[in-house]
């Protein structure tokens, strides 16, 4: 039950690593959630796009997730 509460207390603290970087990214409020998702399924992705400058980082997100325009 320990490993849970700490693997759970580790997720939540990714989680809102994730969120706070993406409110940096200026994503509209409703867009969030699927980023949120999508990068906490894929973490080595989170990683690449928290990497690269904040400039480009919405066009890298949306390049990742298929919704290039």
């Amino acid at each position: 039950m320990l490993i849970f509460m700490m693997t759970f207390r580790v997720l939540f603290q990714l989680r809102e690593e994730i969120y706070r970087e993406l409110e940096l990214v200026g994503l509209e409020p409703h867009e969030l959630p699927r980023a949120l998702n999508f990068l906490a399924a894929n973490q080595a992705k989170a990683r690449t796009l928290f990497s690269c400058p904040l400039q480009i980082r919405m066009g890298v997100l949306k390049d990742m997730m298929g919704a290039r325009d």
